[in-house]
């Protein structure tokens, strides 16, 4: 029994709502389930299908997924969607025996100040606006000490609901102890970017404990759901989300760029972003105006794309990995195909098609490490070749020119050695950087019939790919020039390798397009029986 009149006077007013139940209830949810209005007719509605055109609000409360990670840029409503996801799962979560729907979630920030700030504003302002006396259920009991606790019962469509909020601050691996001993139900992170991986992975093994084991009716979806603003490729969020050894169990819902480009090429606000109807005209454009149209503001702070980190600036920061990228992408039987080859040490090379749209489509790549050009293409690229064309389909082999050249070691250069009967073999147009990155940024930042100019394979191409986000990329200068940037990308094997064939490919494209004529006339005598009859399949 607590000992101060007034924490009497609560218990007294807890234990009317436990045999009385209000006429009508406190928040009212409609038929989907998702869409609620707290019965007070001055409370706004939530509601995530006119919130989110494309379906992301939609899509975030339908996951059981363990780990629900909600990313985007600024204003674009993570945080409500967020907040609103506890009364929706407490709707949806089975009753304990006595019919009562009961929740304990964890409220997590990386401070104790941020919280109250951020988080708790925000679900004040929705669920315990004093100003208006928009509670959810009766006014709230609050447990200061040992943790901040927010003890909330009311009634919904379903009938009973009991929702307790333990809000804590875990800033550091340490701050893990304050987790100890905790059985909650799910949680919620704010601006997860900002917490060490351990206390997240700690968190996750909190919830699923209460209620326990066979006290419902049926089994709940336990998981922790968090909303975060775009760390950068080097932090832990993309690993466990993005990359080829992401966890499973894990799911990320990437939202709309708030930022677009037109016909002509200028910035404009996307009309299709998440919780545009909350947002003034003109929004993301006249923060990006305001920061000068710099590139890495709009692709991190407008648009919820991951930045780059203190290790370097990508080249190409107008990559999209959501616009520019597919799980696979299709060989196209009926047309030519460049294979650009990259030399040197670790030589490389990517598999690449112009489409008639006049999209470029980087379909399959090979790297290695400390290799040969004659390894590279007998042991991977010819094989490939053999198996996936058809045998009329025409190839243009396109060489770095350094491979054109013979050295003291071999009797031939590298380029002879990819001569062979089944394609063309030609330098490429230009080995100057500045060409190649601004042949490849031409087809990064256009658009032909409402599709991307560049597209490449995630499943054939992630070499390339995680080139294109962030491992190709210009080293920053030391010393009194601190912040600035070389002119000259990195070179990080075999991420500018493959960049660099892809560079060929873009330049090959440019222009007049690919210089592959007519099927060649092969002389029969120059290559023995066993090559001629060798086949394509």
């Amino acid at each position: 029994m607590r000992s101060t009149l007034a924490a009497m006077r609560q218990d007294f007013e807890d234990m009317k709502m436990r045999v009385t139940a209000p006429k009508e209830p406190h928040i009212i949810f409609d038929e989907t389930g998702y869409r609620f209005k707290l019965n007070h007719p001055l409370a706004e509605e939530y509601d995530p299908f006119a919130n989110s055109e494309v379906g992301t609000f939609i899509n975030f409360h339908k996951s059981n997924a363990k780990f629900n990670l909600l990313m985007g840029g600024f204003g674009s409503g993570k945080t409500t969607c967020c907040l609103a996801d506890i009364p929706i799962k407490l709707y949806h979560m089975p009753p304990m025996k006595d019919g009562v729907r009961r929740a304990k979630w964890v409220v997590v920030r990386n401070t104790m100040g941020e919280l109250k700030s951020t988080l708790l504003k925000s679900w004040n302002s929705w669920f315990n606006n004093e100003e208006y006396d928009i509670y959810l259920g009766k006014k709230p009991h609050i447990i200061q000490k040992p943790n901040l606790t927010y003890e909330h019962i009311y009634y919904d469509n379903k009938g009973r609901c009991e929702l307790e909020l333990l809000c804590i601050g875990l800033d550091s691996e340490k701050a893990k102890s304050k987790l100890e001993s905790v059985e909650a139900t799910n949680a919620v992170v704010g601006e997860a970017q900002h917490l060490p991986r351990g206390v997240i992975t700690h968190l996750i093994g909190r919830v699923g404990r209460y209620p326990k084991k066979g006290a419902t009716k049926k089994k709940y979806a336990a998981m922790v759901i968090a909303d975060t603003n775009p760390p950068n490729t080097h932090h832990w969020m993309y690993k466990d989300f993005e990359s080829k050894n992401k966890i499973e169990g894990n799911k990320i819902f990437h939202q709309p760029h708030g930022l677009i480009r037109a016909p002509d090429g200028a910035w404009i606000d996307n009309p299709k972003c998440d919780n545009t109807k909350h947002l003034r005209e003109n929004y993301y454009l006249e923060m990006a105006r305001a920061e000068g149209f710099s590139e890495q503001y709009i692709k991190t702070i407008c648009n919820g794309e991951y930045g780059f980190s203190k290790e370097g600036k990508p080249v190409y920061s107008e990559y999209n990995d959501d616009i520019h990228s597919a799980e696979v992408v299709e060989l196209l039987e009926d047309l030519p195909v460049v294979i650009a080859v990259d030399g040197g040490s670790t030589p490389a090379a990517l598999v690449q098609q112009l489409s008639d749209e006049g999209q470029m489509r980087c379909v399959k790549e090979f790297t290695t490490h400390f290799s040969s050009a004659r390894t590279l293409k007998e042991n991977h690229v010819l094989p490939w070749v053999l198996k996936n064309l058809k045998e009329d389909q025409k190839v243009l082999i396109v060489c770095d020119p350094s491979m054109s050249k013979a050295n003291e070691n071999i009797e031939v250069s590298a380029m002879e050695i990819w001569e062979d009967a089944r394609w063309e073999v030609e330098t490429a147009k230009s080995n100057l950087i500045d060409p190649r990155v601004e042949a490849q940024k031409d087809f990064l930042n256009k658009m032909v019939e409402g599709q991307p100019k560049f597209l490449l394979s995630r499943t054939g191409c992630p070499v390339l790919r995680e080139a294109m986000i962030s491992k190709y990329r210009y080293v920053e200068v030391q010393g009194k020039n601190e912040g600035t940037f070389r002119d000259i990308p990195d070179k990080t094997h075999p991420h500018s390798d493959i960049a660099d064939c892809g560079q060929y490919g873009a330049l090959e494209f440019s222009g007049d397009g690919a210089r592959i004529d007519t099927e060649p006339e092969i002389d029969t005598d120059d290559f023995t029986e066993a090559q001629l009859t060798s086949g394509w399949n």
